[in-house]
């Protein structure tokens, strides 16, 4: 009986170490199991961490990008270079400036220092208004006196009347245009001021336009033409005709002036060449003439002249033979 007494309290805290030990033991294999999930977190956060700054940048964070043309507009982190050009383009309009020396003004003729002030009066005398010239060097002609003369000559068949030569030609009363700077069809304006030098920013500067009434919108006017012979097309040269009437007929030119009228005028001269005499003239602005057959003599041989000529065909003598063209045909009536 005291055996059995002594053997239960024994087996009591036998019990109770054990007990006590597989707390202490759950509560080690708890703490290693935190620090396993804690090491394993720790790790898998630093791995997130590293693939994160491999990764690209999400396109998520270009959204505050201005956009232009559904493109997103480049920036720059250098201001300097490219902000600057704004701001010196500003400056330079806000500049007080003094009238510009025109690109196109060449100064050809140095201003005479003994003339003083500018004419009240003068004129541009050749060509002649509304004229037509060859494509060859415009002499123009005008009078007057003045320290400098501003010669402009524009093209008017251009929307933008664009203008092919400008200079000061110094206090002279001709100058000559040339060629190379016409353009064979196209219409000019012909301006010419009297000034007082070539410097137009000069606070003194003074000039005065010429007095014809055509100047002052356009300019005298002048159109480049190159006449040629007409081309007869009926009777064809050499032809073999009976006696009966003769339709005479060219092609025309088709120019015409500021009035929609023709400015080629043509003239045709029959002759009989057996007889030697002339048996016929016409003027007209058409392209053809009638011939009455009962002109003609059977047998005979005759020849045609066709002459073109432009209206006004005389503005400077140098020109007439340029604004007169012919053309002959010969023909036989049977």
């Amino acid at each position: 009986m005291r055996r059995t007494l002594v053997i239960i309290p024994l087996l009591i805290v036998l019990l109770m170490g054990c007990s006590t030990q597989s707390r202490i033991t759950d509560k080690a294999e708890i703490a290693v199991k935190e620090q396993t999930t804690s090491e394993q977190v720790q790790k898998l956060s630093e791995s997130i961490s590293d693939e994160s700054q491999l990764e690209p940048k999400p396109e998520v964070s270009k959204s505050s990008e201005p956009i232009t043309d559904n493109l997103p507009a480049k920036t720059t982190s250098e201001p300097s270079s490219v902000k600057s050009e704004p701001s010196q383009t500003k400056a330079q309009v806000e500049q007080p400036t003094k009238t510009p020396q025109r690109n196109r003004d060449q100064v050809l003729g140095g201003t005479d220092t003994k003339v003083s002030g500018l004419p009240d009066y003068f004129n541009i005398q050749a060509p002649l208004a509304y004229s037509v010239h060859p494509k060859k060097n415009l002499t123009i002609k005008w009078d007057g006196s003045a320290p400098n003369f501003f010669l402009s000559v524009r093209d008017m068949s251009n929307s933008d009347m664009k203008t092919i030569f400008s200079a000061y030609v110094g206090n002279v009363n001709s100058y000559t245009i040339s060629a190379n700077l016409l353009t064979e069809g196209h219409k000019y304006g012909i301006s010419l001021d009297a000034t007082s030098g070539t410097d137009r920013s000069d606070p003194n500067y003074q000039k005065r336009s010429a007095s014809n009434r055509e100047q002052v919108i356009y300019g005298r006017s002048v159109t480049i033409h190159t006449l040629t012979p007409p081309i007869v097309t009926s009777p064809q040269n050499g032809s073999k005709l009976p006696v009966a009437d003769v339709m005479v007929k060219w092609a025309q030119t088709g120019w015409v002036d500021n009035n929609i009228r023709p400015i080629v005028e043509y003239k045709v001269e029959v002759a009989d060449l057996t007889d030697n005499k002339a048996i016929f003239y016409a003027e007209t602005w058409e392209d053809s003439i009638l011939l009455n057959g009962d002109k003609l003599t059977s047998g005979h041989s005759y020849s045609a002249r066709v002459t073109a000529q432009i209206r006004p065909y005389v503005f400077e003598d140098s020109a007439v033979a340029d604004n007169t063209k012919s053309t002959i045909i010969n023909f036989t009536v049977k």
